[in-house]
């Protein structure tokens, strides 16, 4: 590829890009468990709330604030204790040997997400911190704490003292004072759902010097991911959607002459 990349970025940094709120949050006050609210959060909105930016924090924020919310409410976090699998390859488990007369794996405290095995070659699980002796070969371990949409919890804090699974049945999240915690997923409490929020569309012209066939899909696929990360760069919500507008006849990207050097610029 002989286009001269850094101008291509540089030109998609200075670009004016529309951003918006990407998220819309919504204070439920009907009491429900928390697999009841995720029913209703899909059926009305788009799901139950997850919080993946400080920006994110401050709508959900504002949304309590302004119907004078000071109590829990469910989110959309849990913590999947069956999804141990092995270390290598991510495979998962085929066979299972955990110790059954210490109702393993409990999860003590709530930061169990790594497995050891007793001298009698029976399973447990364990804080992954914890300092053993070990055996190479593979290692066991599961998710931690995630949203719903399966990406790894982030950005909000656990309240002090939490999360730590009392009972050994605390597997769901909720917020309280703009921190998590988490509690029985049979819990009746408020919920926060949200809806996606489409943003305005912007049209960004690209002009690009290359030897190559520049309408081929692998080569435009290549430049609009560079160009993703620019504008991500530059505050760009990762949910947003960047596409090639095709022109009539499906193309792209359509020749330029200039007679004065003979040079070809391609442009969309």
């Amino acid at each position: 590829m002989t286009m001269t990349l850094f101008q291509l970025l540089a030109f998609a940094g200075f670009v004016g890009f529309v951003l918006s709120e990407s998220r819309k949050y919504y204070l439920i006050h009907e009491m429900k468990a928390w697999n009841d609210a995720l029913a209703y959060c899909r059926a009305s909105h788009t799901d139950l709330a997850i919080i993946k930016s400080s920006d994110d924090m401050v709508r959900l924020q504002n949304e309590a604030q302004r119907q004078r919310f000071s109590s829990e409410a469910w989110i959309g976090l849990y913590n999947d204790i069956n999804s141990w699998r092995w270390s290598f390859d991510n495979e998962p488990l085929g066979f299972e040997n955990w110790d059954s007369i210490f109702q393993q794996p409990n999860n003590r405290d709530g930061h169990e997400e790594c497995v050891a095995a007793f001298w009698y070659g029976r399973w447990y699980d364990a804080p992954c911190d914890t300092v053993l002796p070990f055996v190479c070969f593979d290692g066991l371990f599961r998710d931690s704490w995630k949203w719903i949409n399966e990406t790894n919890m982030s950005t909000i804090m656990w309240a002090p003292g939490q999360p730590d699974n009392k009972n050994d049945n605390e597997l769901c999240g909720f917020v309280t004072n703009s921190q998590a915690a988490d509690a029985p997923c049979s819990d009746t409490k408020p919920f926060f759902c949200y809806s996606d929020i489409t943003g305005r569309k912007q049209t960004i012209r690209v002009k690009i010097q290359s030897k190559q066939d520049v309408n081929d899909p692998a080569f435009k696929a290549a430049i609009l991911e560079k160009i993703k990360e620019k504008l991500m760069d530059h505050g760009m919500p990762e949910n947003t959607t960047v596409n090639w507008l095709k022109q009539p006849g499906g193309v792209v990207f359509h020749k330029e002459e200039y007679n004065n050097n003979n040079d070809t610029e391609k442009k969309t």
